[in-house]
């Protein structure tokens, strides 16, 4: 995930709605659902955005959810040290 993404789904987190957002936004919502990381809903012409738990649980920890169980099976001190949570978020 890049600094944008990251910063659209925090800013989505904490209650932002789609409006007039920068270029290349849309982008990032879109890249962000394929993830599984926000749902996009459309109806009468207003668009929803809603983060998923796999994104608070991102927001959390600092990576998908999917990605925990591989912190137990990684062998190396520096790889262990990547699934270790983010500080800051709760």
């Amino acid at each position: 995930m890049n600094e944008r993404q990251r910063a659209l789904l925090e800013r989505l987190a904490a209650g932002e709605e789609p409006g007039a957002w920068a270029p290349g936004e849309w982008h990032s919502v879109y890249a962000l659902r394929d993830r599984g990381l926000l749902t996009r809903s459309k109806s009468g012409g207003d668009v929803h955005v809603e983060v998923t738990e796999a994104g608070r649980f991102y927001l959390r920890h600092g990576r998908h959810p999917d990605a925990a169980s591989d912190c137990n099976r990684q062998a190396t001190t520096q790889e262990r040290k990547s699934c270790k949570p983010v500080i800051g978020y709760s």
